[in-house]
């Protein structure tokens, strides 16, 4: 049930951030920005992150380190590439700290999950 909890909950606190963001400067909807962050990050819990704990449990890797790191390269590998691809040696910089961004809200998306879940507390 914890399992279920954590998939449920985990995405929901990173995607408050950038609708907070969205909210100050006006440019669009912080409850669109909120459903679209959400909608992101749940996508990859399905692509990512179950494969990555099932993965991780198997090989009893189940520091939350491991979780972060797997839910920071996620986000921010695919936006490095794309960005690579998409314009290669221009706005460097912007793409770099769009990726960096991106990623530590998977890597807190990870690590909340971690937190829910935790393999070290009984059932």
């Amino acid at each position: 049930m914890r399992l279920v909890v954590a998939f449920l909950v985990a995405p929901l606190a990173p995607a408050l951030l950038p609708a907070w963001s969205a909210s100050q400067n006006g440019s669009y909807h912080p409850l669109a920005v909120f459903v679209f962050f959400c909608g992101a990050f749940y996508a990859l819990q399905i692509l990512v992150g179950v494969p990555a704990y099932l993965l991780l449990r198997r090989f009893k890797l189940q520091r939350i380190w491991f979780y972060a790191l797997t839910g920071f390269a996620s986000v921010a590998l695919p936006f490095i590439v794309y960005g690579e691809i998409r314009r290669p040696s221009q706005d460097v910089g912007q793409a770099l700290y769009l990726a960096i961004y991106l990623g530590l809200l998977g890597g807190l998306s990870a690590a909340i999950f971690w937190l829910i879940v935790r393999p070290n507390r009984a059932s």
